[in-house]
């Protein structure tokens, strides 16, 4: 065996054991307790779950080490990738590793990893269903993205820039009645019909439900995976493994979702993000909006923020040079406000003990029959 060793992280959620400790790995278990694999170990007296992270051929320890008694499951649940962030928030926010990874990883279901990848296995374009070339497809969701985001100046580069795999940040201001989800969608389907993985973070239950509406314009049912606890937890784990198996290259999620380890992340797009329901109400108390862009930063993938105002926060990153801001052209910005219109001076004798003045209360009614919205 060449390596013998196996450092674990006990998933106790104790700052003062938030460390790696070393385990023997038995010939039995050498194959199967990979890094990244869920394992059952011996501490302090009582058997607790941990995560393998790496194995060694020797270890720091003086004394004689544990065995592993056993490995849970054999699926990697824990890629390289995402033990990296793990480390970058937990330095960054003053976190504790085993919580961060906790609330990461989904809890394992046999029944989910006993059901396998969905389609037995194929690849994600082969989900579509239709008989439909690839080619054909990328060019459609292309020329349709640049012509909803036509409105946006430099759109278009920055499309171009996501597909070559630049790190191209922005912050989207949206215009007064814009589709969003329409955007998000095109903008998404052009770059995985290009090869590359998606990221979409939204508040809540409703706009994942618009957004993956839109995207059916563009993909399948099949190749989009909603990542939200409306799913349940078995399905949520099944789907955890068919994006680390590459199955998944669409992922929308809610603030769970912001740490899902997407292979070949090319595109990260967050709205909403001054929304509170993006805050995970434990310790550290991470935002999805931080998460996603210390992720852009690592993984060098396009981050694009977007919403009809920004929060102090992303005003700040703007003019700290971290993203630009993408906004729509003078001339569309100004056809797409809404028409401001002082309501008539009268005297009302009502006016002082009521909401609303007769004249708003016409504005009101007569907007309504007209089927337009009032502010």
């Amino acid at each position: 065996m060449d390596l013998p060793v196996a450092r674990v992280l006990p998933l106790l959620g104790m700052p003062h054991l938030d460390r790696l400790f070393d385990y023997s790995v038995s010939e039995e278990l050498d194959t199967t307790a990979r890094p990244g694999v869920r394992v059952r170990i011996r501490f302090a007296g009582r058997l607790v779950d941990a995560v393998v992270i790496e194995r060694r051929r020797s270890t720091d320890h003086e004394g004689r080490l544990s065995a592993l008694p056993r490995v849970i499951s054999p699926e990697v649940v824990v890629p390289p990738g995402l033990w990296d962030l793990v480390n970058l928030l937990a330095d960054r926010y003053g976190g504790v590793r085993s919580d961060i990874l906790r609330a990461a990883v989904p809890s394992r279901h046999a029944s989910a990893e006993k059901a396998g990848l969905f389609g037995n296995g194929v690849d994600w374009p082969e989900l579509y269903g239709a008989l439909e070339p690839v080619e054909d497809l990328t060019t459609a969701a292309r020329d349709t993205a640049l012509s909803g985001w036509s409105a946006y100046r430099h759109a278009d580069s920055l499309l171009e820039a996501v597909l070559a795999g630049r790190s191209a940040r922005a912050s989207w201001l949206w215009t007064p009645g814009e589709d969003w989800a329409a955007r998000v969608a095109e903008m998404a389907a052009t770059v995985a019909w290009s090869g590359g993985g998606v990221l979409l973070v939204v508040p809540d239950q409703r706009d994942v439900d618009r957004l993956s509406a839109e995207l059916r314009n563009f993909l399948s049912a099949a190749q989009i995976t909603e990542l939200t606890a409306s799913v349940g937890p078995a399905a949520r784990y099944r789907r955890y493994l068919a994006v680390l198996a590459g199955q998944g290259r669409v992922i929308v999620g809610t603030r769970s979702a912001a740490t899902v380890p997407v292979p070949g992340l090319r595109l990260i797009m967050l709205t909403g993000e001054a929304d509170d329901s993006l805050v995970d109400p434990r310790a550290p108390y991470l935002h999805a909006r931080d998460v996603l862009k210390v992720r852009a930063e690592q993984e060098g993938c396009g981050f694009i923020v977007g919403g009809a105002h920004r929060s102090a926060e992303v005003q700040q990153w703007v003019e700290e040079g971290f993203c630009p801001t993408l906004r729509a052209d003078p001339d569309v910005l100004r056809a797409r406000m809404p028409w401001i219109h002082a309501l008539d001076d009268n005297h009302d004798a009502h006016q002082s003990f009521t909401r609303i003045p007769t004249a708003g209360y016409k504005a009101i009614r007569q907007a309504s029959d007209n089927g337009l919205p009032a502010l």
